[in-house]
């Protein structure tokens, strides 16, 4: 349960993030390259967890996954912290004036 509110946290933060940081031109391959790199990253878990499951113990799986988690946070934050203190984000584009009607 804790690390479905952990993964449901993270990857809304991490939607934030491409929504916040990419260019409204490259959005949607940003989100599409995201996608791509969950979808890498939870086939690879998925499979080096089974194996450990099947191979080992499901106490060696439940540790590794444990110790993923515990890895990707320092990660998380060294990289919000890079982005923070660099160059501010591109700014989204502003509609254009309306024209006011007077009636």
């Amino acid at each position: 349960m804790l690390a479905g509110l952990g993964i449901g946290c993270g990857e809304t933060a991490q939607s934030a993030a491409v929504a916040t940081l990419a260019s409204v031109s490259l959005r949607g391959s940003a989100f599409g390259l995201l996608a791509t790199v969950q979808a890498g990253a939870n086939l690879a878990a998925s499979a080096v967890a089974g194996i450990l499951w099947t191979a080992v113990s499901p106490v060696a799986a439940f540790l590794f996954l444990a110790a993923a988690m515990i890895v990707s946070v320092p990660l998380i934050l060294t990289s919000r912290s890079r982005h923070t203190t660099g160059s501010p984000p591109p700014s989204l584009p502003r509609p254009p004036p309306q024209a006011s009607s007077t009636g």
